[in-house]
């Protein structure tokens, strides 16, 4: 929950299908503000995916990550 490798915030562990717009992620290791998210419909056997951009919070730079909407995301808490 805490970070201990320098990073100036804490995380919670949250479902990728819970990202909502304008909340704060990790995204490839670095905290981002989302600005879109979009959720894939399944088909008959498979995951729904969701589709997140977010914009990094310290340097304002494009990140995007594809995960399962069942899969587990950082959530940012800043101080």
């Amino acid at each position: 929950m805490s970070c201990t490798d320098g990073k100036k915030y804490t995380t919670k562990k949250s479902r990728g299908g819970d990202v909502r717009k304008n909340m704060i992620f990790e995204i490839n290791g670095k905290p981002c503000k989302i600005t879109v998210v979009s959720t894939s419909m399944t088909v008959k056997h498979g995951n729904a995916k969701c589709n997140i951009t977010g914009v990094d919070v310290f340097t304002g730079k494009t990140e995007q990550v594809v995960i399962k909407a069942s899969a587990e995301i950082n959530e940012v808490i800043m101080p």
